[in-house]
């Protein structure tokens, strides 16, 4: 069974303010979609998204860091992106979504990281929006800051003021977005059209106050967990379908109820559900048992879903309040 940590270190976790950095995973430590490599838009470590226009070739992925001197883990992500061709306006955006636009309201915060090119010396843009939400105030535009990245790693840092949002409107799902920009020539920065970039990135932080202090370490259960809040999946390291035990009495010959599955942590928000199976059969169909054959499910419906837990309805053949073991996995989506 999917189960929950203890109801103390969940909470403990789940809190942005519970350490200094506003951003979760920021030293790219957590990737459970995969390591990469990532060529289209999506998302790479978990709570990082990315997007781009006009180049022609990219590549995001998962690397060991050498030379770091901060007691961090090591981990960063190299982008490479290939400009050639482009029209003028080539952007590639590294971005993640802090859950409510209120955070920092009124207030300067500090943003940071560790950066190096492997190729030519490259400029960069860090950028802040707020995101008010659906039914809030209009998004805005926060003053943004321009960084020459050099062949070596260092320390980059900008203070930035962050408008209050006393006087807004704040609607449904609202956040501060955070964009980290490689930008080319025609809007005024490097690398130009026609130029490969090579860039490391790590340790991204974003704190209270206007000065950068040393990059804050996160235990990795405690990194996961945050992570959680708005993605998760049943089996993290394995290529195994899981095994989820018996199932409630069949409803009917083609219906069966799988006993309640708690999630790990509590999401953001009812999230998007995504059935899959490793094992084979039909593609987003979990299998059931049936007298010590495994049979692929004919249909898959989420019947409770909450920010805790859900049940699931399977559709195949079944003895009416006969019990069943059911395999497979699910994905559970509540990202900003």
């Amino acid at each position: 069974m999917f189960k929950s940590r203890s109801l103390e270190l969940v909470n403990r976790a789940l809190s942005n303010m519970e350490g200094k950095n506003l951003l979760i995973n920021g030293d790219f430590s957590v990737w459970q979609r995969g390591n990469g490599p990532a060529t289209e838009t999506g998302f790479l470590a978990d709570r990082w998204d990315f997007t781009y226009s006009d180049v022609a070739s990219r590549s995001i992925v998962r690397v060991q860091v050498s030379g770091k001197d901060n007691g961090s883990r090591g981990d960063s992500i190299r982008v490479q992106a290939d400009y050639s061709g482009s029209g003028g306006a080539s952007t590639l955006h590294l971005y993640q979504a802090i859950e409510d636009v209120r955070i920092a309201s009124g207030q300067k915060v500090t943003v940071s990281f560790r950066m190096k090119s492997n190729t030519i010396a490259g400029v960069v843009r860090q950028s802040l929006r707020q995101d008010f939400g659906s039914g809030g105030s209009s998004t805005n535009w926060l003053t943004g800051s321009t960084f020459r990245i050099s062949t070596e790693w260092e320390t980059y840092s900008a203070v930035v003021d962050i408008d209050s949002t006393q006087e807004k409107i704040v609607g449904i799902n609202s956040y501060l977005d955070f964009r980290f920009s490689l930008v080319n020539e025609a809007q005024g920065d490097i690398p130009d059209s026609g130029t490969a970039v090579d860039y490391e990135i790590s340790d991204m932080q974003i704190e209270i106050g206007d000065s950068a202090t040393a990059f804050e370490i996160v235990d990795q259960t405690t990194q996961l967990l945050k992570c959680q809040r708005y993605y998760q999946r049943s089996a993290l390291d394995s290529l195994t379908s899981r095994e989820f035990g018996s199932i409630s009495s069949a409803l009917n010959t083609s219906q069966c109820d799988v006993a309640a599955i708690s999630y790990a942590v509590d999401m953001r928000a009812h999230p998007t559900v995504t059935f899959y199976n490793t094992e084979g059969g039909t593609a987003g169909m979990w299998s059931y048992n049936d007298g010590g054959v495994w049979t692929s499910a004919t249909s898959m419906l989420v019947s409770t879903n909450s920010t805790k837990s859900m049940k699931i309805r399977m559709g195949g053949t079944f003895v009416t309040q006969d019990s069943y073991v059911c395999s497979g996995n699910f994905t559970l989506e509540a990202e900003l």
